[in-house]
């Protein structure tokens, strides 16, 4: 059975429910503004050939309809920049000026791909039917982890953890390589590394489990 729908007319402000359905309580959407914006011009001097551009680009570019039909730099506003608390409710009762800074600055190619990438994901991942449903506080944390971080300690970050996997392949290979050549027995093995690793475990799961309710996986319905 399919779940209840509901279509919200935001020139009259009501939520109106489709057909068949009962015991539905919609949530009414509240207006909201930002009062920063940021707009990002793509620098990319790479020349496409029109029969030759990416598909993930391709819809974005904006042709000037005279030969040899060039096209424009593309022009996108940064949604990732935008936390939830840099969002204003709007009084539609009284209205009142509202302030909006805006900015143009510089972005690569390579970065406005990886924003629009990223945007897509998190779009998904706040669907409540998407399989990995995920917490909008994760999401938030995510998004500040990739572009409110210094590039460089991000950057000093991936590489250090790479280095940790690679050590722990490393030794686990060593330790299979190692049991293979002994017979079967406790020789070798730290009975207090053993302790110690299963008392790292507990406090791991323990601290997980304390944070459940603020950033948790949750299983679509």
């Amino acid at each position: 059975m399919g779940k209840p729908s509901c279509e919200f007319q935001l020139l009259q402000s009501r939520c109106q429910l489709k057909p068949n359905c009962t015991g539905f309580h919609p949530l009414t959407p509240h207006p909201a503004t930002s009062h920063t914006r940021t707009l990002q011009v793509v620098h990319d001097t790479t020349h496409y050939p029109h029969a030759h551009i990416p598909p993930d680009l391709a819809y974005r570019l904006t042709f000037i309809p005279t030969p040899p039909y060039p096209y424009l730099p593309i022009l996108a506003a940064n949604h990732m920049s935008l936390k939830r608390s840099d969002w204003t409710p709007l009084n539609l009762t009284h209205p009142t000026p509202t302030e909006l800074h805006l900015s143009v600055s510089l972005t690569s190619l390579g970065m406005y791909r990886l924003s629009y990438t990223l945007d897509t994901a998190f779009a998904r991942m706040r669907d409540p039917d998407f399989p990995l449903h995920v917490a909008e506080e994760e999401i938030e944390n995510l998004r500040q982890m990739v572009f409110e971080v210094n590039p460089t300690l991000l950057a000093v970050t991936v590489f250090a953890s790479m280095l940790h996997m690679l050590f722990e392949f490393l030794a686990l290979k060593e330790d299979v390589v190692h049991w293979k050549r002994v017979k079967y027995g406790d020789e070798g093995v730290s009975r207090t590394t053993l302790v110690l690793n299963a008392v790292n475990k507990v406090v791991v799961v323990g601290y997980l489990y304390d944070k459940r309710s603020v950033g948790r996986f949750e299983r679509g319905g």
